[in-house]
């Protein structure tokens, strides 16, 4: 957590590092022990040339999508009249004001299998996603600007 000049100014949370290279971490692991297994242990060539072509494509996946994360990582940003969630991607930053309440939830958003916990605020619907954030960093930085949590 960085506190930029002191009080008044904002906090600039970074994704937690734990949270997204752990994620990533254990689908190149789980693949790799697939590639290995699955080559080694197939009963004909056939079997281990489609175990060795599927498990080598989802590493290669894995991977490239874990460095497109890392590389537009997200910041949330909070101040005392707003909350910001900032991307290096370019795209407009959402977020939370003041103007229309300070009563904050983390609230777990999606259907099915995916899910992700968001912070959702104000009587205007709108949610962030800090599933890469650190929940407790996200609570101590919004108490230290007066926003109230559930």
């Amino acid at each position: 957590m960085v506190d930029t000049a002191g009080d008044g100014a904002t906090i600039v949370l970074k994704e937690s590092k734990v949270q997204r290279d752990g994620l990533f971490g254990l689908l190149t692991l789980a693949f790799t022990v697939a590639l290995v297994r699955g080559v080694h242990g197939a009963s004909t060539t056939a079997g281990a040339i489609a175990a060795g072509t599927f498990c080598g494509i989802m590493i290669i996946g894995v991977s490239l999508v874990w460095r497109l994360v890392r590389r537009q990582g997200s910041r949330l940003l909070v101040s005392t009249d707003s909350i910001a969630l900032a991307s290096r991607a370019g795209t407009d930053p959402k977020s939370l004001r003041r103007a229309a309440g300070d009563q904050l939830h983390f609230v777990v958003r999606g259907a099915g299998r995916y899910r992700y916990t968001a912070l959702e605020g104000g009587a205007d619907g709108v949610s962030l996603n800090i599933q890469l954030f650190s929940r407790a960093k996200v609570r101590e930085a919004c108490l230290a600007r007066s926003w109230r949590l559930d």
